[in-house]
This record gives structure tokens, C-alpha cells and sequence, in this order.
């Protein structure tokens, strides 16, 4: 009984036992301080939560939480607080969920069905049970491989939508196509009900025993959606959205609409440049199948009519507009556009020529446009650029056509104005043309005067010019410009041999310019002026009344005789008529004899006239510059700002300028 009675004591706890020890068991086990409060005081403390998140996180911390809280129906009305306090409440669960699954359901995370990852957002539908991610292609892989839509249902299987469970509407954060303009349903639960459909039909009583099973489930499927509509739009993270579009939703509805007009223009922007490049691709096909015709400008040419309706068209992006081109019927209008536009401007240019209504029933007489003397110039490139420029030739009528003002940015290229009153005749140009094809006695309205011009073998000198340049039809054209009153003269091609035609260079700029880097520093060219500025004191041509022509000056006529070329050289010399610098003085015509055999004497007379500056010149030495320098020698000392072919010569002795063999 002395055992019995004796009283058990507690053990001592040393004062250096911290207060977990205390939650320490005899045994050694470690006990929670939280299981030892009284469930009322904490069902008490739980049922002020605000959401039932918190109780079922507690509820899986231990076996004693879950036990008092989970399946116990003596706690439930500790979830039902919670979900009572909870921003926007939530609803009740139906009868086939306890408190502690009910939240489960809605709060849980998991893994995404489109790319398995773990995702940590609630269900995007409760109704089938969904979870994505929130991101399009993960949207997109389910929408198309775990989800079929509504509209793509059969009509045979459309009972199905009686009892098959489907995404609500309205999800937010998802598609068009899934929230507003379709429902979708899972793809196994729709097979799984195609099949047993398929498998019911065989036989009419168990098609009628199917569908009577079904229909008991419909009043179940809308009580089933409602709830997951509630649950949806009760997100803890969705409803504080909605509480702010409700304010917002007058000015959010004005952005949305901005917005989609913005976007609408922006697709029709794209779309409208696509066809712009059809129609630049379209343009220059027809500039290169056809070089020589009359066309407008890419501005002038987006202005046709048949043009405007290509580019008007509501073609989607990506079809071509040129493939529309090839029907027969929009080339055609394009056709009669073009022929319409083109004898307008046709009238405009020959007015401009000072041929007002001119009419010609004969087709051997030429437009005056199509002439060689018609030319024009740009009134707004010669008033921007008075100096002209590289082969400034002036424009024909189809130059004129296609001509683009210079130094014009791409927006003002684009949508420049062209028209007719921009151009004035180029006065130069024509007359020096009809002087030229009036001494060659060719018609300008003759049909073959363009060919007779283009097979002609002689050459063209220049008689306001210091020394006698040579030069072709087009080079006279631009050459003419350098003159206030230009005159030129046409040589035959035994006449052009007497000065240096041989010599003549073509395309020097074009040469340099294609192989810039190799020839850039490379002395290949000569000036002509100093070259025979220096080496003949004069030359030039005259009027034989007996040949009713020009030729070289000095020529002895019918049964004269022909004179020394030293007697001129000393005539010229004796009256003080030859500078130093060595310009023209005299005319006097050059004889390939006489410069062969008198070749001596042109050396010792340049000795004689070279004697004070430097006894050991025998005759010229021709001075060699690369092209930048030729350019600056002839704007320096002859005030030449742009370098023709007609300036510069090849070659190392003034024999070989007349190929004349040594």
C-alpha cells in the first residue's frame, strides 16, 4: 500500500530547458504544441479565417489535424464560416463533395495538360476539370488536341450536349473562339460518349434505355454547371478584377474599340502596301518588256484607274494582285489607260514645242515630240541645279515621261505631282540639232531622219569651242550647254581623221565608274584643250560656197594651191598672234603629208618658242591625270564643271592623235 499510496513525482526540469524541451514527451518524442489546445477554442480561432485555404493547409500538416477537421462532420460548419468570410463567398458544394474535397477542388494546384509543367493556377474550367497554363500556345495546344467545340459536333451526336459536362462562358483570360463563340467539350469524355451512342443504336432497346438513363442526368449537369460557373467567377484572384471593370467598363469598352480599329487599320495598312509592291513588281515588267514606249512615272502609274481598282481591291495578304493582272481583261483596261494617258501628254509636249493641235495624216512625217530637236528640260531641277549635271542631254518625250526630280527624298518621290507644265523646250539642244541636220540637209519630220542620224560615220566639231573638239550627236546635246550661242559643224569622217577622230573616247566615265578601285588613281587620261591648244595655234572650219558645206579652214579650193604649213606657223608668229600659253590665233588647214614631212619643223619651232622656259622640249609631252584629277584641271583652267568624253583624250604623241605611223 506504501507503493500504492506513495505519490508520483514530476520530473525536475533543469532551469536551463528551453520551452520546445516542454513539448517533449517522457518517451523523447517531440509533441506539437498546437494539438494540445482544446478543439473549441481552436474551431473557434479557424472560423474566423477568411478562407478555407488556410484550414485545409492545417488540415495536411498532421494526422491530428486531418482527423478533427477532415470528413469530421462536427467541424464542418468551421469551413462553412470560412467560406462565408470568403471574397466573394463561396457557394455550397453539391452532394458529392465533403468541406475538406470541396476545397481541395478549388484551391489545388497541378500540371498543365498542354506542356506538363507544374502550373500554380486554379482551374481554367471547373466544369471539365481543366488546368493550363496561362499562356496562348498552351491555350492553343489544348483548344486542338484535348478539346473539341461545339461546332464541330455532328448533327447525329448533337444529343450528347444534353449530359455532357462543358467550359463556361466567359472564361477570362482565354480566346474568343473558346469563351463567347463556342462551348468545348473534353476530347476523351465526347469519344467515350460517341461510342457508347454507336454501341446503344445497335439495338432499339437499349438505344431507348441509354437515352432514358441520360436524361436523368441533364437536371445534375445544370446544377453542376452552375456551381462551376459561381466557382469560376469567385477566384480569389478574378473577382477583385471584376469589382474594378465594373467602374471602368464605360472607358475600358471606348479602349477596346480604339484598339480594334487601330488594329483594323494596321491590317489594312499591310495589305495595302502588299499590293503597292504587286503593282511596283507589275511596272517594272512592263518598263522592261517595253524600254522604248511611253510611260508615266510609278506615281502617275498608281494614279490610272485601272491601277486605283487593283489597289482599292480588298484582296486578302498573301494572294498576289499580279496574278489578277494576267486576265485579259484587267491588261486590257490597263492598255487603254496607258493609250489614253499617253496621247494627253502627247498634246501637252507638242503645245510645249510650239506646235498647238499639230495633225499629219502622213505616216512618213514625224510627232514633233518623236524628232530629234524634240527636247525639253526640267524647270525644277534647273532652278535647284543651274550648274546641270553628269550627260545633262537634255530629255525626250519619254525621259520626260519617266523623269524623276533629283535630290527628292523617298516619301516626296512617292508622292510627287508630276505634270506637263514642270517642262520648258530645251532651246540649246534643238538648235544646235537643226544646225547640224540642216548643213547634213535632213529633214526633222522625214520618218528616217532617226536612222540616217543614228548611221552616221562622221563626227561634229565645235566652233565656239578654243581648239577643235570632236564629238557624236549625244555628246553635243550635253555639250551645247557650255555655249550661250553655241555653233557646231558637221565633218564628214575623212575631215573628223584630219582631227584626231580616231581619238575619240566613249563612255570615260562609265569605264572609271565600274572598276572604281583599280582605276580611281590611275593616269589613263589626257585634256584635249592643252593638247592641241599647245600643239596646232589654230583651227577651225568655213563655208565652201563651191562644196556648199563646211570645211577645215585653209583647204585650197579647185586649182588653188595648198599652203606651207610653216609659212602659216611664221605669219602667225610674225604679227604676235601666238601666245605663250599657246590659244588659237589663225585658222589653218593640217595636211597628213605635210605633218609628216614637216614634223622637223614643228619640233625646231617649238624649240625656238620654248627656248626661254626650256631649250629641251622637242615638241608637247602630253600631261597624264587620273579622273579626279582631269575633273579639277578642266573646272580650274578651262571652267569645265562637268567632264564629257569630248575633254580628254588617250594616247603619248600628237602623231599617233592623227594615226599617223612614225
Amino acid at each position: 500500500m506504501s507503493d500504492v499510496s506513495q505519490t508520483i513525482k514530476r520530473p525536475k526540469l533543469d532551469a536551463s530547458s528551453s520551452e520546445g524541451e516542454a513539448s517533449t514527451s517522457s518517451s523523447g518524442i517531440y509533441v506539437c504544441p498546437f494539438t494540445l489546445i482544446p478543439l473549441e477554442i481552436l474551431a473557434e480561432v479557424l472560423s474566423y479565417t477568411t478562407s478555407p485555404q488556410d484550414i485545409l493547409a492545417l488540415a495536411r500538416c498532421n494526422k491530428h489535424f486531418c482527423s478533427i477537421l477532415a470528413n469530421n462532420p462536427g467541424t464542418d460548419y468551421v469551413w462553412k464560416r470560412a467560406r462565408q468570410r470568403c471574397l466573394p463567398p463561396i457557394p455550397d458544394p453539391t452532394i458529392h463533395f465533403t468541406e475538406a474535397s470541396y476545397a481541395a477542388l478549388i484551391f489545388d494546384k497541378g500540371t498543365c495538360e498542354a506542356c506538363g509543367k507544374p502550373c500554380l493556377l486554379y482551374y481554367a474550367s471547373f466544369a471539365i476539370k481543366a488546368r493550363i497554363c496561362n499562356s496562348v500556345s498552351c491555350i492553343d495546344t489544348w483548344v486542338h488536341e484535348h478539346a473539341i467545340s461545339l461546332d464541330s459536333v455532328p448533327v447525329r451526336y448533337l444529343s450528347i450536349v444534353k449530359w455532357l459536362p462543358h467550359t463556361e462562358r466567359n472564361a477570362i483570360g482565354y480566346p474568343d473562339s473558346w469563351t463567347r463563340n463556342s462551348l468545348f467539350y473534353r476530347l476523351a469524355d465526347y469519344l467515350r460518349a460517341v461510342d457508347e451512342i454507336n454501341k446503344a443504336k445497335i439495338k432499339d432497346s437499349t438505344w431507348k434505355a441509354y437515352v432514358t438513363a441520360k436524361e436523368k442526368l441533364a437536371p445534375k449537369l445544370n446544377l453542376h454547371m452552375q456551381v462551376s460557373v459561381v466557382l469560376l467567377f469567385s477566384h480569389p484572384g478574378i473577382q477583385p478584377g471584376f469589382v474594378y471593370i465594373g467602374r471602368i467598363r464605360p472607358q475600358l469598352e471606348a479602349d477596346i474599340i480604339t484598339v480594334r480599329q487601330n488594329q483594323e487599320r494596321r491590317t489594312e495598312k499591310i495589305n495595302l502596301n502588299k499590293r503597292r509592291q504587286d503593282v511596283e513588281k507589275h511596272y517594272a515588267l512592263v518598263c522592261a518588256a517595253y524600254p522604248s514606249r511611253l510611260l508615266p512615272t510609278l506615281p502617275e502609274f498608281m494614279k490610272l484607274p485601272t491601277t486605283q481598282l487593283m489597289l482599292t481591291n480588298s484582296t486578302p495578304l498573301g494572294s498576289s494582285v499580279l496574278r489578277t493582272t494576267h486576265h485579259s481583261a484587267i491588261v486590257e483596261l490597263m492598255d487603254n489607260d496607258l493609250k489614253k494617258w499617253e496621247n494627253e501628254v502627247r498634246e501637252k509636249f507638242c503645245e510645249i514645242l510650239g506646235y498647238k493641235g499639230w495633225r499629219s495624216a502622213s505616216t512618213k512625217k514625224l510627232h514633233p515630240t518623236q524628232r530629234w530637236d524634240g527636247r525639253f528640260r526640267c524647270k525644277r531641277c534647273d532652278e535647284k541645279y543651274p550648274e546641270g549635271g553628269w550627260d545633262d542631254r537634255g530629255l525626250t518625250l519619254v525621259g520626260a515621261c519617266s523623269h524623276v526630280c533629283r535630290g527628292l527624298t523617298k516619301m516626296e518621290r512617292l508622292n510627287g505631282v508630276w505634270s506637263a507644265e514642270l517642262f520648258v523646250p530645251d532651246l540649246k539642244a534643238i538648235q544646235a540639232v537643226r544646225q547640224v541636220m540642216k548643213q547634213l540637209k535632213i529633214d526633222p519630220e522625214d520618218a528616217e531622219s532617226t536612222d540616217i542620224i543614228k548611221n552616221y560615220t562622221g563626227c561634229i566639231q565645235c566652233l565656239s569651242c578654243p581648239v577643235p573638239i570632236l564629238m557624236t550627236f549625244p555628246m553635243m546635246l550635253a555639250h551645247c550647254r557650255r555655249h550661250e550661242d553655241p555653233q557646231f559643224v558637221a565633218l564628214s569622217h575623212e575631215e573628223g581623221i584630219l582631227l584626231g577622230k580616231r581619238s575619240m573616247c566613249f563612255d570615260t566615265r562609265k569605264q572609271v565608274m565600274e572598276n572604281w578601285k583599280e582605276k580611281r588613281n590611275v593616269k589613263m587620261i589626257s585634256c584635249r584643250y592643252c593638247f592641241l591648244g599647245c600643239f596646232f595655234p589654230g583651227f577651225g572650219t568655213e563655208w565652201d560656197p563651191y562644196r556648199g558645206r563646211y570645211q577645215v579652214k585653209g583647204r585650197p579650193r579647185p586649182g588653188e594651191k595648198e599652203p606651207s604649213m610653216q609659212v602659216e606657223m611664221d605669219q602667225a608668229d610674225e604679227k604676235g598672234e601666238v601666245s605663250q600659253s599657246g590659244s588659237r590665233v589663225q585658222d589653218m588647214f593640217i595636211d597628213v603629208d605635210e605633218l609628216v614631212a614637216y614634223s622637223g619643223e614643228r619640233d625646231n619651232y617649238w624649240h625656238r618658242k620654248n627656248k626661254n622656259k626650256n631649250p629641251e622640249i622637242g615638241r608637247p609631252r602630253i600631261v597624264k591625270y587620273t579622273f579626279d584629277g582631269m575633273r579639277s584641271h578642266l573646272k580650274s583652267k578651262h571652267g569645265i564643271l562637268w567632264l564629257g568624253d569630248e575633254d580628254v583624250i588617250q594616247g603619248d604623241d600628237y602623231l599617233a592623235y592623227f594615226d599617223i605611223p612614225r
